[in-house]
């Protein structure tokens, strides 16, 4: 019993001390009146309590209040924007807001007043209510101002409210204190205004409540209106007397205030009226009246003698109306509204369309009479009238064309303007009694433009062009020869190449190109003979080759200057660090060469060591190609090429010269079965001077003659090197050896006793040196 005493005891302890740490005293219980509440504790809530007493709901956790008098002042402090007053159905509160602040959540309002609901606002300290407030209230003093609107009726009393957007949506009663509708708010629809005042945002300017009513008709209309001639309009909608309420500031002196009123079916309305300073402001509206200004209304037609070209049946001509229109300032007419023109005809139903009088064949002969009217806004003035007269030609009047080019383009001008352009397309152009289908020509109104691919523009042919319309020829025939295209040769560019380049063998084009009647874009080629001349392929001076005959010349062209020639420049090759008065000592090995394959006879053999160079001239091969000739290439790098004459396959066209890298590849398989049953009949050195030794004969194969023959091949090759070596000014003459009959066949066989012998020698000699070795390990043993 003791425990269960002492547990009541702290836990009132523990109540009491929670209570003061939120700030809630128990003394609100005993005394209401005297206590606030923060609206940063919790919501806040006023519920009807029994008779006219209340009770209230605050705090976090929630806590309700003892009943007390209704009319008891319920202070409100503090910040919150998660928690808002409420005043429950039927209750009756006097709220204060000291400096409080409520911004509701989205969807909720600052301030709910329940159904049957009575509240006073006062304000010590001004506050906001953001988020609106749902219900009806009143207020008495202070300042208050709320955003989000108001879902209720609001009564002013005294104090201030500030509507900073949205409106009340019940009834509005000033009947004390201030209501200032923000610029962003409406101005209540039943507002009433007996001793209290109303502002506009700033909260200084009075705003007094003026009528307009519209003419007749409007009641119950949609309509927009604009003040002082503002570009914005404001929609409202008149009442059943068709009238409409605005509340205005009052102008400084007699200055009227200007108001004007569209309707939807643009009809426009307007009134100006002095503001008094009091709320019994009546205005009617009238109709509004056009202010826009014209003057000089005049036709300007560049001529008033229109003529129908022969062929044609009508005739049109511009009218150039012009009038100086000025809409600014008309309320009916904005500013840039056109001016409008319309014309009246004597005799009566010519055809005027887009400012444009069109005649035909009936009006030939008589005169027209043009009035025209011009019209902006209300507006309208007439101008002088114009007088035409009408008449029709037979033939027109074309220019003279006598020749053209074959395949180009010709134009016939003419004076028969847009009557005739516009009869032409149903007309036809004639060549010779034959209609020129329409895809070849074009007509404009002053020219007839007849294309270079109609197929009777051919050199040679004669052409005989008039024009047809409506069946009846409206030009002069015209007689036109077309002659050749006129033919000039573009000479071609430059060309060079390898001192030693044959004639045969230059790059020289096969055809050059003619320019026709000077236009580079039309071209034609020809082919060309070159003629070889004094063409000098050791010379490295710039030679001149001229073409003897231009082949395949079209039949329409005609070349007066039929004089062709090339430019071809020789040089030598470069060889590393050398100055080019250095002798070419490349291609002089090499054209040696060339000269040892011309004169070497069936089964010879020609044996070239050219060390370092790698281009070897495309001439060399044409020589060597179909011949029973085998040519062997020694190099420093790579193996030896071999290549028999008859495979040397076909040089290719142009071609100077081919790398040795290239021969290998094209002749791995090209030489002879057996290069020794043939004649070796020279061999020549490319050292950094090429030099041209004594050629090596092959002997009858035996094995003594093998041997000095390797002896002979040595002392060959230390020769070579010590060529090199000594760098000789110019290459040696090469001395021609009458090569050795080719030896018997039976003689190239080895016999078997000779195999046997090599055998023998060769394991006595592998003997003997295995005996040195055992005898010189015992030796140090």
């Amino acid at each position: 019993m003791r425990k269960s005493i002492s547990k009541a005891i702290l836990f009132m302890i523990a109540v009491v001390t929670v209570l003061s740490a939120f700030g809630i005293t128990t003394a609100f219980a005993a005394d209401p009146p005297s206590a606030s509440i923060s609206i940063a504790d919790g919501n806040i809530t006023v519920n009807k309590g029994t008779g006219n007493n209340i009770t209230v709901t605050y705090g976090a956790p929630q806590v309700t209040s003892p009943e007390f008098d209704s009319g008891q002042i319920i202070t409100v402090t503090g910040t919150s924007t998660t928690n808002t007053v409420t005043v429950a159905d039927a209750a009756t509160a006097n709220i204060k807001l000291n400096g409080a602040a409520i911004t509701a959540p989205t969807g909720k309002a600052a301030l709910a007043v329940g159904t049957g609901a009575a509240v006073n606002l006062t304000t010590d300290t001004a506050s906001t209510l953001t988020g609106g407030i749902s219900g009806s209230f009143s207020l008495s003093a202070g300042t208050l101002t709320v955003s989000g609107g108001i879902g209720g009726s609001l009564t002013v009393t005294g104090g201030t409210v500030t509507l900073q957007n949205g409106t009340v949506s019940g009834t509005t009663s000033v009947t004390g204190g201030k209501l200032t509708i923000g610029k962003d708010a409406t101005i209540p629809a039943k507002l009433t205004i007996t001793s209290g005042i109303l502002t506009a945002a700033d909260g200084n300017t009075v705003l007094y409540k003026t009528v307009i009513t519209l003419p007749t008709g409007n009641a119950n209309t949609n309509i927009s209106y604009s003040v002082d001639n503002s570009s914005t309009y404001k929609p409202v909608t008149t009442d059943n007397s068709g009238a409409f309420t605005v509340y205005m500031p009052v102008k400084a002196g007699d200055a009227k205030t200007k108001f004007i009123i569209k309707k939807l079916s643009s009809e426009i309305f307007e009134v100006e009226g002095k503001i008094n300073n009091d709320h019994n402001n009546r205005l009617t509206a009238a109709a509004a009246v056009c202010t826009c200004s014209l003057t000089d209304a005049k036709l300007t037609p560049s001529t008033t003698e229109i003529i129908i070209p022969a062929g044609a049946t009508i005739a049109t001509i511009p009218l150039n109306p012009s009038a100086t229109g000025n809409s600014t300032g008309c309320i009916l007419h904005p500013v840039g509204t056109t001016v409008t023109y319309s014309y009246v005809t004597e005799p009566l139903g010519k055809v005027i369309v887009d400012n444009n009088l069109t005649v035909n064949n009936a009006d030939a002969g008589t005169q027209i009479k043009v009035t025209m009217t011009a019209k902006l806004g209300d507006q309208t003035q007439t101008a002088a009238p114009v007088t035409f007269t009408v008449k029709k030609t037979v033939t027109l009047a074309v220019q003279d064309v006598n020749s053209i080019r074959h395949n180009r383009d010709f134009v016939i001008r003419h004076d028969g303007g847009v009557g005739f352009s516009n009869a032409m397309i149903t007309g036809q152009l004639i060549n010779g009694g034959s209609a020129i289908d329409k895809a070849y020509y074009t007509v404009t109104e002053n020219e007839i433009t007849v294309k270079g691919d109609y197929p009777e523009i051919t050199a040679g042919n004669s052409l005989s062009i008039s024009a047809v319309a409506n069946n009846y020829p409206v030009t002069p025939t015209l007689s036109i020869t077309v002659l050749k295209n006129i033919g000039t040769i573009q000479q071609p560019a430059d060309i060079t190449g390898k001192v030693g380049t044959s004639f045969a063998n230059l790059a020289l084009p096969k055809k050059v190109k003619v320019i026709l009647d000077g236009n580079s874009n039309d071209t034609i080629d020809c082919d060309v003979n070159w003629v070889q001349g004094s063409y000098n392929s050791n010379s490295t001076s710039r030679q001149s080759i001229s073409g003897s005959t231009l082949l395949n010349i079209p039949s329409h062209v005609s070349i007066a200057n039929r004089n062709v020639a090339i430019n071809v420049t020789l040089r030598r090759a470069s060889t590393g660090g050398s100055s080019s008065k250095e002798p070419n000592y490349e291609y002089e090995f090499w054209m040696d060469i060339k000269d040892k394959v011309i004169d070497a006879d069936s089964g010879d053999t020609v044996r070239v060591y050219a060390k370092s160079y790698d281009n070897i001239p495309a001439v060399i091969l044409e020589k060597l190609k179909g011949r029973s000739i085998t040519l062997i290439i020694e190099r420093d790098k790579g193996k030896d090429i071999t290549i028999y004459g008859k495979n040397v396959k076909k040089v290719e066209s142009n071609r100077i010269y081919y790398t040795l890298s290239e021969l290998e590849t094209l002749y791995k398989n090209a030489g002879k079965p057996d290069a020794s049953s043939s004649s070796s009949v020279s061999s020549s050195s490319a050292s950094s001077k090429p030099t041209v030794v004594t050629p090596i004969v092959p002997s009858t194969p035996s094995v003594s003659s093998s041997q000095s023959s390797s002896e002979s091949s040595s002392e060959s090759s230390q020769a070579v090197d010590s060529s090199s070596e000594e760098e000789l000014e110019e290459p040696s003459e090469p001395v021609d050896v009458d090569p050795e009959p080719e030896p018997d066949p039976e003689r190239k066989k080895m016999s078997p006793l000779l195999i046997v012998v090599l055998i023998t020698v060769i394991v006595a000699a592998i003997s003997g040196i295995v005996a040195c070795i055992v005898l010189q390990r015992k030796k140090f043993n």
